[in-house]
């Protein structure tokens, strides 16, 4: 039996944690918010997450490029202070725009 190539094993990982992730948040919004839908809580979590899927693919680049060693921890720990805020205020708007929609009643 032939095995998988790395990429493809990473890849087929990346997608099942990002899955598994926006389900899991998806029902603790429902939890916490009884009025949201089904479909507003799975694109709520989506949308918060999916930027993070960019910080696995420019991990998974500057590994590739770097090997993964100190160069390439290097290289990530000085972009990451860039990249974070620019998650956080994204996923602060995406926030606010589903509870201020959930609040209003016109789910």
């Amino acid at each position: 039996m032939r095995r998988a190539p790395v990429a493809a094993a990473v890849g087929l990982f990346t997608a099942y944690s990002y899955v598994a992730t926006v389900l899991a948040v998806a029902w603790y919004l429902r939890r916490g918010l009884a009025e949201l839908s089904v479909g507003a809580s799975l694109l709520w979590a989506a949308l918060s997450y999916t930027p993070w899927l960019g910080v696995a693919g420019l991990t998974w680049a500057v590994i590739r490029r770097f090997g993964a060693g100190w160069r390439a921890t290097g290289v990530l720990a000085a972009v990451m202070p860039g990249v974070v805020p620019v998650i956080a205020t994204l996923n602060a708007h995406t926030d606010m725009g589903f509870l201020n929609h959930a609040g209003d009643g016109s789910e």
